[in-house]
């Protein structure tokens, strides 16, 4: 698995089949985690692209109560043993001013050359937006 941490393109072996990008925190890798990786590691498979996880780097002072689930390393190796092959983790700094449609069309779809998008449920967006992004995603 390559970890990018850069808005660079991907050296994906082939541009034209693009990636399937998970979007999330991940923080602990759970059976939701994992179902939200395994959708865009599913669709890269059948359709010869690449599966890709974007998530934000852990901050290196743990803000929240109680210990951090997993460290960087063991979220890497999960990650990567669920057959992703690009781990995208840019700084938040550069995107924090986005909306999501920006975020999720110009970023995960033109710059990371997503055809498929699978986000986890912790982005706080309504049902009715989600279905409004795929359906923009998808256009």
């Amino acid at each position: 698995m390559q970890i990018i941490s850069q808005f660079v393109p991907l050296p994906l072996a082939d541009p034209a089949q693009g990636t399937a990008v998970a979007m999330g925190y991940f923080d602990g890798i759970h059976i939701g985690h994992r179902a939200v990786i395994d959708g865009a590691v599913q669709w890269a498979r059948a359709h010869g692209a690449a599966p890709a996880v974007f998530t934000f780097k852990l901050p290196m002072v743990n803000k929240m109560k109680g210990k951090r689930l997993l460290s960087t390393a063991d979220k890497h190796a999960l990650i990567a043993s669920l057959g992703v092959e690009y781990y995208l983790t840019p700084d938040f700094e550069e995107i924090k001013g986005l909306t999501p449609e920006q975020f999720v069309l110009g970023i995960i779809r033109e710059r990371y050359g997503s055809a498929d998008a699978y986000l986890e449920a912790e982005y706080g967006l309504t049902p009715a937006r989600l279905m409004r992004l795929r359906r923009m995603y998808l256009e």
